[in-house]
């Protein structure tokens, strides 16, 4: 298929105040390969660059939920652990946003792992009054009051009723 390359060419600015001897004109190059035909170079890199977030997204999709590794040797299970994680990664991105705190919700999903899932505790108790006894942690107690809280104001507004009933 013909393909467009848009090349982006932007001048370096130098650190350091002392001249450069061998390459006084040093410059970072960008390039852009689109199917769009009608808008002009400017237009497609800043329409691309909107969009640069997407490669992060991946990366974490990879690292974060494995997106990656198919582990089945059957198509039909691995697609089956693809729905799973797009599910998983739809639920943690809702979970980011309408329940962490507001300085907390840009964390990635390894990051949200560790601080919050893996947590270190300890499984107490006699008989069937099993619980689990956490680390003290300041962070993270304060972190679990604010989603708790999150959680409460989200369960009060039943906005998220109207999608089921309608």
């Amino acid at each position: 298929k013909a393909r467009r390359f848009v090349f982006i060419r932007e001048t370096v600015e130098l650190k350091s105040n002392e001249p450069c001897l061998f390459y006084p004109d040093l410059y970072d190059y960008e390039v852009i390969v689109t199917n769009m035909e009608d808008l002009p170079p400017e237009k497609v890199w800043r329409w691309y660059n909107k969009r640069c977030n997407v490669e992060n997204k991946i990366d974490e999709l990879k690292q974060g939920l494995a997106v990656d590794q198919t582990s089945q040797h059957e198509m039909i299970r691995n697609a089956a652990f693809m729905w799973i994680k797009a599910l998983a990664y739809n639920l943690l991105n809702w979970f980011k946003s309408a329940l962490m705190p507001q300085e907390h919700r840009h964390h990635e999903v390894a990051t949200i792992r560790r601080v919050l899932i893996n947590v270190p505790g300890n499984i107490v108790g006699n008989g069937r009054y099993r619980h689990v006894r956490l680390a003290p942690n300041a962070w993270l107690k304060k972190t679990i009051t604010i989603i708790k809280e999150n959680f409460k104001v989200f369960l009060k507004k039943r906005a998220w009723l109207m999608v089921y009933v309608t």
